[in-house]
């Protein structure tokens, strides 16, 4: 195959045109050097001066010429020391080796203008073979502007440090407190994940409450210290998750348990659950309080009030129960007594309308009846002689024995006839 193209020139010469471009490179590069947006300096290693630079290495210096810029050396134009406490002219020896070493180097320099102002640079510097000899073309550029960028998020970040070990310590003291607070509560407090249901916190009267360590306690969930179903029959696990839900969402449900001991024992008891503010959003707080006595007393007390029934309907004496202001129960013998056809025809009224308008004495009913039962109140007692009215509107001579006493939480008065 011929070497020749078709028109005749061989592939290893150069078009006119090439020659021409090559023939005025130094005029380019020169162009170019003179040109350029970013400062650039010719630096001789050996001689240790500046051999050569553009405009706008005057202009980032704040030199008023070339020429005075050219007359200084690299120590006129940076501090003593380099930010990282090295002397400038100790780090620049060392630069200068690694560029002849490695061919170019990328840095960062403190330089001092020649107005003393001084300003962080960032440099590329690399060597070149222009001569016979070697020069280092270094192009320095400004980076005020992201060295402030920097120490910017650097004092954020300190901020943000300091105020997360501000608020460490908040959350710290905050949580001792509570816990102090939890600790030494009246009743049964519980703190658990409403994801997973497990304990996290529990204080002294929880442990003793449900018969297990504090280390027991920890590993269980509120569905390990309930029986299968609640009185209602339902899960506990449905019912339990029916209440977490709403505590989850803001409510402050308040209702009645049914636990279970360590020894199998259940015991009722109200629970009140809370959602717990803060970073950490499904914790809820259980207060729990043991109704094993309050159940025991209401048990008693409706055995009470059963026998209290019997006897009061049974006893063929009359007996009324009252406030200051009206019967609130009769037995069948004052019903009988006052020729009513029933209970309610009596209920509601007040003493003095089953009584004539005065007493035998000339002393109105009204008064006569509010005098007596001021002193039963006082006094515990009040025994008297009172003329009744029946239904029929016959006067009926009786003894009235009054006796006050505690129903329900109220002071009432029991009148026996």
């Amino acid at each position: 195959m011929s070497s020749e193209s078709t028109t005749g020139r061989k592939w290893n010469e150069r078009s006119d045109a090439t020659a021409a471009v090559l023939a005025n490179a130094d005029f380019m590069f020169q162009l170019l050097f003179e040109r350029s947006a970013d400062a650039i300096v010719l630096f001789d290693p050996d001689a240790g001066v500046f051999f050569d630079c553009n405009q706008a290495a005057v202009a980032l210096m704040h030199a008023t010429s070339k020429e005075q810029l050219l007359q200084l050396t690299p120590a006129d134009l940076a501090p003593q020391l380099q930010p990282d406490g090295h002397p400038s002219m100790q780090r620049a020896a060392e630069i200068t080796a690694l560029v002849q070493k490695n061919g170019s180097h990328r840095f960062e320099w403190m330089a001092r203008r020649l107005d003393g102002s001084e300003v962080p640079l960032e440099i590329l510097a690399t060597a070149i073979p222009i001569g016979g000899r070697t020069l280092h073309v270094v192009v320095p550029r400004d980076i005020t502007e992201r060295k402030r960028a920097e120490e910017e998020i650097r004092r954020l970040n300190a901020t943000l440090e300091q105020r997360v070990v501000e608020r460490t310590v908040e959350l710290l003291a905050s949580e001792a407190q509570f816990r102090t607070l939890v600790e030494h509560a009246p009743e049964a407090i519980v703190v658990f994940d409403g994801m997973t249901g497990r304990f996290e916190m529990v204080n002294e009267n929880a442990v003793q409450l449900f018969g297990r360590s504090r280390e027991e306690m920890l590993q269980l969930t509120p569905a390990d210290i309930s029986p299968p179903c609640q009185p209602s029959g339902r899960p506990s696990v449905e019912l339990a998750r029916e209440r977490i839900g709403e505590a989850m969402a803001g409510g402050k449900p308040v209702f009645e348990w049914m636990h279970v001991h360590a020894s199998g024992r259940e015991f009722p008891s109200e629970v009140r659950l809370v959602h717990l503010p803060g970073e950490r959003c499904c914790l809820i707080r259980a207060s729990i309080i043991d109704h094993t006595e309050r159940k025991r007393a209401e048990h008693a007390l409706r055995e009470s009030e059963e026998k209290f029934r019997a006897l009061f309907e049974a006893s063929s004496t009359g007996v009324m129960i009252h406030d200051e202001e009206r019967y609130l129960e009769v037995n069948s013998a004052i019903v009988r007594m006052l020729g009513y056809s029933s209970a309610a025809d009596l209920v509601g009224k007040h003493p003095s309308d089953t009584s004539p308008p005065f007493q035998p004495d000339g002393e109105s009913s009204a008064t006569s009846a509010a005098r007596h039962i001021a002193e039963c109140m006082q006094r515990g007692s009040a025994r008297f002689e009172w003329l009744s009215r029946d239904a029929r509107g016959r006067d009926l001579p009786v003894e009235v024995m009054l006796t006050r006493i505690n129903m329900g939480g109220r002071q009432l008065i029991q009148a026996v006839v």
